[in-house]
């Protein structure tokens, strides 16, 4: 009887041994691997997501900025030759006029009337030949001349600040409406000169820089503040333009500081594959097979503890002696071998397994293949393995509180010594 009682008493012992080992390893597993390796492993793959939704909204409105500038810097390039164009028209006009008022005289004054300029046209001519005389020959240069300027302003300077103002929100309504109130107004000014003006360049006809001085004040002082509002216009463009490139550069800042952080997260996912360095498989069949490892962990531990707990019943039932009694005690009086704290782990076991396993099905992104599909049959086979796993836990769980032999050796104790004396 001793020698069989020292076989199972040695064999409680390595059982004992081996169930604590297995549990705190394991215990030690899941929390570890759950804290170093899971959490760390989604959070980094949650933020590169992130990121990368922000990189490509930052890269679209980059691209959408480049392209609205370059519009932008097009239809400004083009209005600033077309200002400085008019402006040079306006300029040089007083003395082109003032040559062509010097061609009418001529013309009007002598019989054999040729066209007065070289380069006009038949139609030009025809109604040329009905003008009475200078005054009139001057209205008709002065308003096609002007006709044209404003056509020209309006087509190549107007228009396009008009279209690009509407899409990016500049308020264009004081700009046309000066440039029809220049239009009315330099019209009414012209329509209005009266013959003593016309007698006044009689007087100083020879000298075209004088005649040219004398009206050039007049016209100049007329689309003046059309010029101006232009001017003013242009710098409010060329304002908007530096701004978007201000903001442009700024997203391309952000883009550069999104491409490093990504660059980062990737070196920090390829450092986390095991708290003691490589793990012997893939970083993402690991995460995937975590949760399996932990549930079969529980289970070798229920298994060792059912174990102890068989042995401890032997070794009560053949102790004949207060000092084995008392020795058997001894040596599994421990607390992770009371009831309540082994729920508690398992508990703490479960959750782990619980949040691990919503972490890997939820997200998905342990089972897309290279063509970017969702492996449909890897999914579903880990999510019945996950399953099982779940129902081990709740199986364990509920035969652990439900089980006999879990109380106090103590209680043994009292109860083999109670029996004894009650013999």
């Amino acid at each position: 009887m001793s020698d069989l009682f020292s076989f199972f008493f040695k064999e409680f012992i390595e059982s004992r041994r081996r169930y604590n080992k297995i549990l705190i390893g394991g215990l030690f597993f899941a929390v570890f691997g759950y804290v170093y390796i899971l959490e760390p492993y989604f959070s980094y793959q949650s933020q590169k997501r992130s990121l990368e939704i922000t990189l490509k909204i930052q890269l679209t409105e980059v691209e959408k900025l480049e392209k609205k500038i370059k519009k932008l810097q097009k239809t400004i390039s083009r209005s600033v030759i077309s200002y400085e164009d008019l402006e040079n028209r306006i300029d040089i006009f007083p003395y082109e006029l003032a040559g062509a008022i010097i061609d009418f005289k001529e013309y009007f004054g002598s019989e054999n009337r040729e066209p007065p300029d070289p380069g006009i046209t038949e139609e030009d001519y025809e109604y040329f030949k009905h003008l009475s005389g200078v005054k009139e020959a001057v209205l008709w240069y002065v308003d096609k001349w002007y006709r044209n300027m404003f056509k020209m302003a309006d087509e190549e300077i107007i228009r396009p600040l008009n279209r690009t103002s509407m899409e990016i929100g500049i308020d264009s309504k004081n700009l046309l409406k000066i440039y029809n109130s220049t239009f009315r107004s330099f019209e009414s000014y012209y329509r209005s000169l009266d013959e003593n003006f016309w007698k006044d360049y009689d007087l100083i006809i020879e000298d075209r820089s004088v005649i040219a001085e004398k009206i050039s004040s007049s016209f100049k002082q007329t689309v003046r503040i059309f010029l101006e509002e232009i001017k003013d216009y242009l710098d409010r463009f060329r304002g908007y333009l530096d701004r978007e490139r201000i903001k442009a550069d700024k997203l391309k800042e952000k883009i550069n500081e999104v491409n490093l952080h990504e660059e980062s997260l990737k070196r920090k996912l390829s450092t986390i594959d095991s708290p003691i360095g490589k793990l012997p498989v893939n970083l993402t069949d690991f995460i995937k097979t975590f949760p399996v490892i932990v549930s079969l962990i529980t289970l070798i531990v229920y298994l060792n503890f059912r174990k102890i707990i068989s042995l401890k019943q032997i070794l009560i039932s053949l102790s004949d002696s207060e000092d084995r009694l008392y020795k058997i005690y001894y040596l599994t009086d421990s607390f992770i071998f009371n009831r309540y704290y082994l729920i508690l782990i398992f508990i703490v076991q479960l959750l782990i397994y619980l949040r691990s396993v919503y972490l890997i099905l939820s997200q998905k992104d342990l089972f897309i293949l290279i063509t970017g599909n969702i492996n449909k049959v890897e999914f579903l086979f880990y999510s019945v393995v996950y399953l099982a796993g779940f129902l081990f836990f709740i199986y364990i769980l509920s035969m652990i509180i439900s089980e006999k032999g879990l109380e106090s050796p103590y209680r043994f104790y009292k109860d083999f010594k109670q029996a004894k004396t009650s013999s």
